[in-house]
């Protein structure tokens, strides 16, 4: 039971951040914006809880600015690349 569930895990990570993998391309083809300006432009919502944690505390302050400096086509594409490998080695791993 529970590698039937590892392995589903696997497949949820594989398949359901590929709306991450199409924000990439969107960055890509947008302008070479950076993450700060496509989630303010775009996901206002998530910008604002950001923000909130950024408010934390100094640390939390500078990652948040730090990781809103970086492109957006990379922050997408390099997470759905991270996510899509967790989830085919629990999927290699559990099957």
């Amino acid at each position: 039971m529970q590698n039937k569930l590892l392995r589903n895990a696997g497949h949820f990570f594989i398949w359901a951040d590929f709306y991450a993998l199409v924000l990439g391309v969107h960055a890509l083809f947008v302008d070479a914006v950076d993450f700060g300006f496509y989630m303010q432009e775009y996901f206002q919502a998530a910008r604002v809880f950001l923000d909130w944690f950024a408010s934390w505390n100094p640390i939390t302050l500078y990652c948040v600015s730090f990781l809103y400096e970086w492109p957006a086509a990379l922050v997408f594409l390099s997470r759905f690349t991270i996510s899509t490998l967790i989830g085919l080695w629990l999927v290699k791993r559990f099957s």
